[in-house]
């Protein structure tokens, strides 16, 4: 069964190119809305614990406000293994 330990979570930047970057007043926004919110959306990862969507929430928690990725909502897992397709 996958993982969904928060703790985990690894990045990808082939992943995180896919989509186009937010422009800096949408980013500083959105940094600004979390730090007194928080990441009200999961992030959601595959089955290798690897983020495939939610890499600014992460980024802004963690990184930029300096949080810890267990205070965010737990990941959903979503499983490509080929046993499961």
């Amino acid at each position: 069964m996958p993982s969904n330990d928060i703790n985990d979570i690894c990045t990808n930047e082939e992943y995180a190119d896919i989509v186009s970057p937010l422009y800096m007043s949408e980013y500083e926004s959105f940094k600004e809305d979390i730090k007194p919110n928080g990441v009200q959306v999961p992030i959601i990862t595959n089955q290798d614990i690897i983020i495939l969507d939610g890499h600014q929430r992460y980024r802004v928690w963690v990184i930029d406000h300096g949080r810890p990725a267990t205070r965010m909502p737990k990941p959903t897992v979503l499983d490509y293994s080929k046993d499961k397709l």
